[in-house]
């Protein structure tokens, strides 16, 4: 009798499990779900000042996967004195008309925070999954002097340049054109 009971749930365990995976891979969709990853870009960048204003690095880099890039974001001001309880968001967007053929879109959030007498502007990109259903963490950390992103028209999404500094790989450049390529998950 046991041995019938547990021949019927292991069947039934591996049926329920090769339904989702085949559900999973033929699943389409139509839209991206914005309000999902508007969510995703919030919780991220909550986590994102967290480590900022702790101050360690090593929390920084475990949220990018970029030591260099962590060091850099952190040393570019005493995050530490700054007042993220005043900063500024400007809320979610993307520089992505779909998601790309593997169902992966980008979505960022661009935060005013002032450290000292100086203002600076962040960049935290968020990559989803699942044509924005799926939160796949912080892509990258972008930050630069506000008056660098005026200078630059508002048109500055995160890149790299001789007044900024980036931890992580964007998903997009400014433009619109994918860095990542067609790199596995």
């Amino acid at each position: 009798m046991l041995f019938l009971a547990a021949l019927f749930v292991c069947t039934f365990v591996f049926n329920a499990v090769r339904t989702y995976k085949t559900k999973l891979k033929e699943e389409t969709f139509d839209q991206v779900d914005f309000y999902s990853m508007a969510e995703f870009s919030s919780e991220n960048s909550e986590e994102v000042i967290k480590a900022l204003r702790s101050g360690n690095m090593k929390k920084l880099t475990k949220l990018v996967g970029d030591e260099a890039g962590a060091e850099e974001v952190m040393g570019f001001a005493d995050w530490r004195s700054a007042n993220f309880d005043t900063a500024v968001s400007y809320g979610a967007g993307s520089l992505s008309t779909a998601a790309d053929k593997k169902g992966r879109i980008e979505v960022a959030e661009r935060i005013v925070v002032q450290a000292g007498e100086t203002k600076y502007m962040f960049y935290i990109e968020t990559l989803t999954s699942r044509w924005g259903r799926k939160n796949e963490g912080v892509d990258a950390v972008g930050v630069t002097t506000y008056s660098h992103y005026k200078d630059l028209d508002s048109n500055w999404s995160g890149e790299k340049d001789e007044e900024s500094a980036l931890a992580g790989t964007l998903f997009r450049d400014s433009s619109g054109e994918e860095q990542r390529g067609d790199q596995e998950e």
